[in-house]
């Protein structure tokens, strides 16, 4: 029982730790499109 509840636990922090991965890419992904779209802003500002 003991092993069983082990591997599980292993799984799942396996299991967070993709996710985590996977929104920390999201997050920077969002950051460029928000830098991008705030430098277009800028542009369209100073013109």
């Amino acid at each position: 029982m003991g092993k069983l509840v082990t591997n599980f636990k292993v799984l799942n922090r396996d299991a967070l730790i993709k996710k985590a991965t996977e929104l920390e890419q999201e997050l920077e992904m969002r950051k460029g499109q928000i830098v991008a779209s705030q430098e277009h802003i800028d542009t369209v500002e100073a013109e």
